[in-house]
């Protein structure tokens, strides 16, 4: 570690003592700071006193359970990486995770090497929309310096409509959008000029590709697959690619649903897919 240089910390919320101590002792191997709290109530008044890199968050939690934790804790903040911790996956915990905005999930048990894999993609993730974030943040400044009275800018979507969006509705959706015809060209649109949002429709040809080079590419901008909720393996690659959320087309709240994510997204685009 270089001088000067920032040990990661983290921040482990369960309440079996147990299971929380093993968590702590494999990641103290790593040399990061850990500091364990048994509640979510505990953990939100550590969290508004220590900056966190990361939570590691028991979903069964007594009280404020996991899952209202982290609607909590990204009410406040975007950036900080987030892994859950579940008794067992499924189709549902893993859409949930998509839903909740988390950088990954790890069933019980497990290895020691699985779980310091999960805390560093969920650290990467966290300092990409970190940077995004204060990038995005210079950006706005500069324009407010310029012109302190102009209004900003409505946020920029590109939509793909290979068939299952029905881009009826998609002047309700509270941006700039532009409506392409295939992921290719909603790839060029993102390469040619910022966009702050891809939909792309989730049963076009290579939409889990597309969907990856986004969010690699252009790590900035989010994505949002529009169909129905996927087969468990396609919801775990979601996952990894971290795509904003699956938005079902038949879903009468769809616009509504979006627009929140328009109007209260992130830099990067990990938010709170939920209320």
């Amino acid at each position: 570690m270089g001088e000067g240089a920032r040990t990661a910390r983290i921040l482990v919320i369960d309440d079996e003592p147990a299971l929380a101590r093993m968590i702590e002792r494999m990641l103290e191997r790593d040399g990061w700071v850990i500091e364990i709290v048994m509640s979510g109530e505990d953990a939100l008044h550590a969290f508004a006193e220590t900056a966190f890199d990361v939570l590691v968050v028991d979903k069964n939690l007594p009280g404020i359970d996991g899952v209202e934790l982290i609607r909590e804790v990204r009410r406040t903040d975007k950036a900080v990486g987030i892994l859950m911790v579940t008794g067992f996956s499924s189709q549902e915990s893993a859409a949930e995770v998509i839903d909740l905005g988390v950088d990954g999930y790890i069933e019980k048990p497990f290895r020691h090497e699985d779980l310091v894999a999960q805390v560093e993609i969920a650290m990467a993730n966290a300092f990409r929309r970190a940077v995004a974030g204060n990038l995005a943040h210079a950006k706005q400044l500069a324009r407010s310096v310029h012109d302190p009275t102009a209004a900003g800018p409505k946020p920029s979507v590109v939509v793909a409509a290979h068939g299952g969006v029905d881009p009826g509705w998609l002047d309700q959706l509270d941006a700039d959008v532009r409506l392409v015809a295939c992921n290719a060209e909603a790839l060029e649109a993102v390469r040619a000029a910022h966009v702050d949002l891809v939909l792309l429709d989730a049963a076009s040809p290579g939409v889990l590709a597309t969907a990856e080079s986004v969010r690699t590419e252009w790590p900035e901008t989010g994505c949002i697959v529009i169909g129905p909720t996927p087969e468990f393996s396609v919801l775990q690659r979601l996952i990894n690619i971290q795509v904003i959320a699956v938005v079902d087309p038949s879903d009468p709240d769809r616009v509504t649903r979006i627009n929140t994510l328009i109007t209260g997204r992130a830099p990067r685009g990990a938010i709170p897919f939920s209320e």
